[in-house]
C-alpha cells in the first residue's frame, strides 16, 4: 500500500530549520505520515513545499517537493500583502497548477491512496487526478468550514480565502472515505452533502517533552494561533486590558503584517507576544500556564485543546465546543460569545480552586483516552486497508 499525503506547508515540520507557518491541519499530516510508515506494508511519500528542490528521506517518510510550487509558503504570501490589497484581488495569492500538470506528478509517485486534510484547489486536484487515475481519494476535514453549504452553490463560490470552490463538493461526495473530526462535523457531512464520515479524533503523542520549559516563566493565561481574523486575537488583547493583574502570553503566528503590528503596538504590559515557537517546543508553553483561552470563531478540533489536555491545561472558549467538551465533559468553560463572561469565565477558575482541579483532570483523561496517536492511526490504517472506490 503506497499512501501519498499531500500537505504543502508541512515542511517545516520535517526541517524546522526552514520556518514556514504551519497550522492544525499539516501538523496532523506530519503525525500521520510517521506514524503510517511504522507499518510493514505501508509506503508513505509527503508532498510539500521545499525549496531545496530534493527528495528526501526523513524518518521512514519520503518527502518530495512539488515541482509547480516554489518558494515561500501560503501564510508567508499572505502576510505581505497589505489588507486593502487582499480584500481587492479575493485573499489567495497561491500558484494555480493545471490538472495536467499534477496527474503527472502524482502519476509519477504511483500511489494507491491519496490523501490530504483540509479542502482547498489542491484537494480538487487530488480529486481529478484520483478519478483520472482510479486512486482512492481520502479527504479529512480540518474545520468546520470545509464543509460550508457554500460550497453547494451553482454560482462560482468561493472559499473563506477567495478561491474558486466549484469543485469541492465534488470532493466530499466523491472521496471513498472522508474522516470528521468532531460529532459536529459528522452531522454536518450527512445533513449537507448527504454522505457519512468516519469519525477520526486529532492525534497527540503523550509522551512528555521537557524542552527547557523551567526556562519559560509561568504565566496565567495563554492564547495560540495566527493574525487571521476567524482566530480574533484582538479578543485576547481586550481580555487582558480588563485583567491587568494576570499575566497573559500570545504565541501568534505573522501572517498578516500590517495586523501584526497593529496588535503588537496595541497590547497592554501585562501580555507577552512571541511570533513564532519551534513545533517541538510549542508545548513548554501549555506546560508553563494555568489556562488556555481560545477566542476562534470556528475551528475543526483544535490541536491547541489536545495540548492544552496534555498537561491538564483547563480551556476557556468563546464559540468553539467540539464534541461538548467543555459544556458538558467539564474539561474547562464555554463562555460565548461576550468578552464579560470570558473575563468571569477565566476568573472562575483561577478563583476556584477545587472546580480547577476538576477541570484540569477532566481535560487529561479526555485527551488521554481519545486522542493517543498510535490508537488514532491504527483506526486510519484500519480505514484505509478496508477502503474501497466511491460509486455513483
Amino acid at each position: 500500500m503506497r499512501v501519498l499525503i499531500v500537505s504543502l506547508d508541512a515542511y517545516s515540520l520535517f526541517d524546522p530549520s526552514t520556518k514556514f507557518i504551519f497550522g492544525g491541519a499539516e501538523l496532523r499530516a506530519f503525525h500521520f505520515a510517521n506514524e503510517l510508515a511504522k507499518y510493514p506494508d505501508v509506503e508513505v511519500t509527503i508532498v510539500t513545499r521545499d525549496q531545496s528542490r530534493k527528495v528526501k528521506e526523513i524518518g521512514g517518510v519520503r518527502v518530495v517537493p512539488h515541482p509547480s510550487i516554489k518558494g515561500e509558503g501560503y501564510w508567508e504570501k499572505q502576510k505581505k500583502l497589505s489588507t486593502r490589497i487582499k480584500n481587492r484581488i479575493g485573499g489567495s495569492v497561491t500558484g494555480k497548477e493545471t490538472q495536467k500538470e499534477n496527474t503527472f506528478f502524482f502519476e509519477s509517485l504511483k500511489p494507491t491512496h491519496v490523501l490530504i486534510l483540509g479542502m482547498s484547489p489542491m484537494a480538487v486536484e487530488c480529486q481529478n487526478f484520483c478519478e483520472a487515475e482510479k486512486r482512492l481519494l481520502i479527504f479529512g476535514c480540518a474545520s468546520d468550514f470545509d464543509l460550508s453549504e457554500k460550497y453547494l452553490e451553482q454560482n462560482s463560490p468561493l472559499d473563506i480565502s477567495g478561491n474558486d470552490a466549484s469543485g469541492y463538493a465534488k470532493v466530499i461526495r466523491s472521496a471513498s472515505l472522508v474522516f470528521v473530526q468532531s460529532h459536529e462535523q459528522d452531522v454536518m457531512i450527512e445533513k449537507r452533502f448527504g454522505r457519512k464520515g468516519i469519525l477520526l479524533p486529532n492525534p497527540i503523542s503523550l509522551k512528555m517533552t521537557r524542552n527547557n520549559s523551567d526556562a519559560i516563566s509561568l504565566c496565567d493565561v495563554l492564547w495560540v494561533g495566527k493574525t487571521s481574523p476567524i482566530k480574533k486575537p484582538e479578543l485576547f488583547i481586550e481580555l487582558a486590558k480588563l485583567l491587568p493583574n494576570l499575566s497573559f502570553r500570545m504565541i501568534m503566528n505573522n501572517t498578516n503584517q500590517e495586523e501584526w503590528n497593529k496588535l503588537f503596538d496595541g497590547r497592554p504590559s501585562n501580555v507577552e507576544l512571541i511570533e513564532s515557537v519551534p513545533a517541538e517546543s510549542v508545548e513548554n508553553y501549555f506546560e508553563r500556564t494555568r489556562i488556555f483561552v481560545n477566542t476562534s470563531t470556528v475551528e475543526g478540533f483544535p490541536n491547541t485543546f489536545l495540548q492544552a489536555g496534555k498537561y491538564g491545561i483547563p480551556v476557556v472558549s468563546m464559540l468553539v465546543d467540539p464534541n461538548q467538551i467543555l459544556s458538558e465533559r467539564g474539561c474547562g468553560i464555554f463562555s460565548g460569545d461576550d468578552i464579560i463572561s470570558l473575563k468571569d469565565s477565566v476568573l472562575k477558575l483561577l478563583n476556584d480552586k477545587k472546580f480547577y482541579i476538576a477541570c484540569s483532570e477532566n481535560i487529561r483523561f479526555y485527551v488521554a483516552s481519545n486522542h493517543e496517536i498510535s490508537a488514532i492511526t491504527k483506526q486510519l490504517y484500519d480505514a484505509i486497508i478496508h477502503c474501497k472506490p466511491i460509486v455513483e
